[in-house]
């Protein structure tokens, strides 16, 4: 019995995402757009604020007349949902 002889052939490497920096100049790289415009952002922080304000607590009160007042039982969860209107507002403006 003969034993084969093997053939040296160069193995490709592998480029790895870790390892693509090395291989790829800085100017070569291409700046993807971003998915959001300033508008977006602007919508986002709007509706954060319209959310943040909505849940502003009472001091420490327990005041049947303040806990079940217009304020708190139906303006507060309107501002909220206010809020997360905008929000998605901006998530689907174009």
């Amino acid at each position: 019995m003969s034993k084969r002889q093997q053939i040296p052939t160069k193995v490709a490497e592998k480029v790895t995402p870790e390892r693509a920096s090395v291989y790829t100049k800085p100017e070569d790289k291409v700046k993807e757009p971003m998915i959001f415009e300033q508008q977006n952002y602007t919508f986002f922080a709007l509706g954060a604020l319209l959310v943040a304000i909505g849940l502003q607590p009472d001091a420490n009160t327990w005041d049947p007349n303040i806990i079940y007042s217009f304020r708190i039982v139906t303006l507060a969860p309107l501002v909220i949902l206010a809020g997360l209107g905008v929000t998605t507002y901006g998530i689907f403006k174009k």
